[in-house]
């Protein structure tokens, strides 16, 4: 067995192997294994990218071997350089990071990209800090069978160009107040005995 450095030259993706060509021959490996992290019922894939510099184990006679694992160099530098941080960055320019130092996860999607959460059995999220959402095109939330908002300081809802709701809602406790008004304690002005109409609440 031989250790040997050069860079990723072909790829397989229905077999997950790779051809190298090695530095110092320029000669171009046989199809070679790449390892992965679970191959059975849990499985994972991770593709080389051409052109990646790398290290692989051959067999004396050259026909076999097995990647070691992908190099930074000069020319493929590091993305980041502190001590700490854990980074994945895809070649769309999407990033997953996480910093132990801070716990702070991020996760930037490229622009365009699309975040997709399936979850049957629910979601579920536990957080003292609050929650702030910033959708400038508009959200939409289906909810089949009702939704609860239990929110112990109140609700506030800022809509500038309209809300349309369909159905019932039901307020267990507190008030809701419209431009100011309160749907429980506002008074109708003008009011007659008989049969005139009240005025607008204030």
């Amino acid at each position: 067995m031989k250790l040997e450095f050069g860079t990723v030259s072909a790829w397989d993706a229905k077999t997950s192997r790779i051809r190298v060509t090695i530095h110092e021959t320029k000669l171009q490996t046989f199809w070679l294994q790449v390892p992965q992290g679970r191959t059975k019922n849990t499985r994972r894939r991770s593709p080389v990218e051409l052109g990646t510099q790398v290290a692989i184990i051959l067999r004396d006679d050259g026909v076999d071997g097995i990647l070691l694992g992908a190099l930074y160099s000069s020319v493929d530098a590091p993305p980041i350089t502190d001590d700490d941080t854990d980074y994945i960055e895809y070649k769309d320019g999407t990033v997953i990071e996480y910093s132990p130092s801070s716990h702070e996860l991020n996760v930037s999607l490229t622009q365009g990209g699309k975040l997709n959460i399936i979850a049957p059995g629910g979601t579920h999220i536990d957080t003292e800090m609050g929650i702030e959402i910033n959708a400038p095109k508009g959200a939409t939330i289906n909810a089949a069978a009702g939704m609860v908002i239990n929110a112990a300081a109140g609700v506030t809802i800022k809509a500038e160009k309209g809300t349309k709701a369909y159905g019932t809602l039901e307020l267990m406790q507190g008030d809701v107040i419209v431009e100011g008004i309160s749907f429980k304690d506002h008074t109708h002005p003008n009011v007659a005995k008989g049969d005139s109409s009240t005025g607008k609440p204030q």
